[in-house]
């Protein structure tokens, strides 16, 4: 059995992934408006960007993709 992973939008690697660096528009925001460095899953393009990188895995052969939430 293989494991690989990818940075989802809500990790602690996330500040070191290009597509939330470069789509700061996407990042969540605290209820008293405060910024929090990570891309929500609220937001479309988030979206399809978790879900081509979770086809890309699944078309490497595993059996499997899983989806951790913090």
């Amino acid at each position: 059995m293989g494991v690989a992973s990818f940075s989802t939008p809500y990790t602690r690697l996330s500040w070191k992934d290009k597509f939330c660096e470069d789509n700061k528009q996407f990042y969540c925001k605290n209820r008293d408006g405060s910024t929090v460095s990570v891309c929500s899953y609220a937001y479309t393009p988030v979206q399809d960007y978790v879900l081509k990188n979770m086809k890309d895995v699944v078309g490497y052969g595993f059996d499997g993709v899983t989806m951790i939430f913090h």
